[in-house]
């Protein structure tokens, strides 16, 4: 009953909390206060403030009692279990937020607890580590605040405030400030009195930029928001500045965007159909035609008005005016509608083949045709007869939304891979004949194929891929690198024991085929076994140099599996080519990040 916390047991336990505090009942433990934190975050900070006020402390099964002064966070056991003190009993369930954790929450947890082993070490590297500071005083309600009940740091949006704020029974104001100042998702409640009385009973709007990944809002996302809240598109940006909420543009007029610029925002300027306001990257020179032949406008006044928006437009000499001829031949498929030929870097040997197949045409005149109009040509392709499937060869699979292959970057081995096996092509196959059309494969295979280039790149071990695709383990090595890309050791290692092979033969003959690979062998202070206990010592994906930095917190979980120093493990991960940061500029950066109280 304790942890299924219904309105009626809310208004016993907030009764009783002054009793229980001090009635050294052995149910009181951080997991505990997880569970009634799960069902009332209300209550269980009602409960940790009145063990505080009496000076308790929670008791956890392992480890000493944790006093009331450090606050009560529900992740607290799991991380003086797991991370904190590897001395004692490690927890073999932790709740799913602790995978996640920030390194400046683990810090303040760190610091709240004080003398604690993983401080030690950090102080060693970190000495302004023991100097005396005030962090804020947890609250059990903290990890909903911070996750958003999504089982995730980094996953909260701005909203996600005033429904908690509802659960907790207090105003979103203070709840946005405390959120803020474990780095959370910015977010200014206005003053009611300038608020115009605003509905805030549902404010999911406020999330519009988030669910896309950005940290401002665009013109898109005001003519979703206006509609959904009947207002026009200036209120709508005003209402999201309000909040705190960065809008490009900077500034807008009243009246805008109106039925003219409506068309040239949306794709193939179709409105009424709801194709979408260009937001994937500059918008490329066929749309802006395109625009220009809908309304009469000039080509370089369709330009400003969409760029008065925030949207950047590929540069691109256009002639005054535009008929429908000139804006079919900027259309991938010379059909004057999305998509388009994009004018950043040399067309795609693609194209020029499509244009001839299209237009009937000669290569040259093709050639000739693309030059004139302003775009960058690819280098002319050595073939001298060209071939029926030369188009499906080039297309690069673009249904499953790879693009089409370019002589100005390789592609992923996986499009590779997956190319090769769609048409019917050995791997060597494949990237010969695209060398002749000067595409980058950045790799050259030998003329003939051992086992182990068989081996390297199969097709079949797509089919074994697990459900985490992030995770090297779980994936054919080659799955998210690309030839253009060092391919750092470590993910040969976990191959080569895959392939009953060594690590150093694989790197060796990755090289010859031009490919670089970030060092030829393991240190000599770390063996192969070593190595692979370290790399299989976490259950999450090992990040590589293109990803974010090892977090601090799953640093330790490995350091605490192979029982190394906290340094010494990040040496031996770091020099297979895992991508983790200098340990005292990790620290030193997060430290500060860690609120003060």
């Amino acid at each position: 009953m304790l942890t299924d916390v219904s309105p009626q047991v809310e208004e016993l336990l907030t009764a009783a909390a002054p009793a229980l505090a001090t009635s050294g009942a052995k149910f009181l433990t951080p997991k505990w206060m997880q569970e009634v934190a799960d069902s009332s975050p209300r209550t269980a900070d009602l409960v940790a403030e009145a063990v505080s006020g009496a000076g308790g402390g929670y008791a956890a099964r392992g480890l000493p009692t944790v006093p009331a002064t450090v606050g009560c966070f529900p992740l607290d056991q799991a991380l003086l279990s797991n991370l904190l003190t590897p001395s004692r009993r490690p927890d073999q369930a932790p709740p799913t937020p602790f995978f996640s954790i920030p390194d400046h929450i683990l810090l303040w947890r760190m610091l709240a607890h004080g003398d604690t082993d993983l401080a030690r070490e950090l102080v060693e590297l970190v000495p302004e580590l023991a100097e005396p500071r005030k962090v804020i005083t947890a609250r059990p309600s903290d990890l909903e605040l911070l996750t958003g009940k999504r089982g995730a740091f980094n996953l909260t949006r701005p909203a996600d405030v005033f429904g908690f704020a509802q659960r907790l029974g207090c105003d979103p104001t203070s709840l946005a400030e405390r959120r803020g100042l474990f780095g959370g998702p910015c977010l200014v409640i206005p003053d009611s009195r300038s608020s115009d009385d605003w509905d805030t009973s549902d404010m999911a709007w406020l999330n519009k930029p988030y669910e896309r990944h950005r940290s401002h809002a665009t013109i898109g996302d005001l003519l979703e928001i206006s509609k959904e809240l009947g207002v026009n598109v200036t209120q709508a940006a005003a209402r999201l500045r309000s909040y705190g909420i960065t809008v490009v543009p900077d500034e807008l007029s009243d009246g805008l965007p109106d039925e003219v610029d409506l068309q040239l925002l949306h794709r193939n300027g179709e409105v009424a159909k709801h194709d979408g306001i260009w937001d994937q990257g500059p918008v490329p020179p066929g749309h802006v035609a395109q625009a220009a032949l809908r309304t009469g406008l000039k080509p370089g006044e369709v330009q400003r008005r969409i760029e008065r928006y925030g949207l950047p437009v590929e540069p691109f000499d256009f002639p005054e005016r535009v008929d429908q001829v000139y804006v079919d031949r900027l259309s991938q498929d010379h059909d004057g509608r999305w998509p388009w030929v994009s004018a950043v870097g040399p067309l795609p040997p693609w194209q020029l083949v499509a244009a001839q197949d299209w237009s009937g045409l000669s290569a040259n005149d093709v050639r000739a045709g693309y030059r004139r109009l302003g775009f960058t040509l690819p280098p002319q392709a050595a073939v001298r007869r060209e071939s029926p499937d030369d188009f499906e060869l080039l297309a690069g699979r673009w249904e499953v939304d790879w693009s089409p292959f370019r002589t100005d970057r390789a592609p992923s081995f996986h499009q590779l891979v997956a190319v090769a096996e769609n048409l019917g092509l050995s791997l060597r196959t494949l990237t010969s004949r695209l060398a002749d059309f000067r595409v980058r494969t950045g790799m050259v295979l030998p003329q003939r194929t051992a086992q182990l280039d068989r081996e390297l790149f199969r097709y079949d071990d797509l089919l074994q891929v697990g459900p985490d695709e992030a995770d090297e383990r779980d994936v054919p090595w080659w799955f998210w690198l690309s030839p253009d890309d060092e391919i750092p050791f470590f993910v040969l290692v976990l191959a080569a024991r895959s392939l009953s092979r060594r690590p150093r033969e694989l790197a060796t003959r990755l090289r010859s085929y031009g490919l670089r690979v970030s060092r030829c062998d393991l240190p000599r202070d770390l063996t192969h076994l070593d190595a692979l206990r370290l790399l299989t010592a976490d259950g999450h994906p090992l990040p590589k140099p293109m990803d974010p930095p090892m977090p601090l917190a799953q640093l330790v979980r490995i350091t605490r599996r192979v029982d190394l120093p906290l340094a010494d493990t990040a040496r031996h991960l770091r020099d297979p080519g895992v991508h983790v940061n200098d340990l005292a500029v990790t620290v030193r950066a997060a430290l500060a990040q860690v609120p003060s109280g």
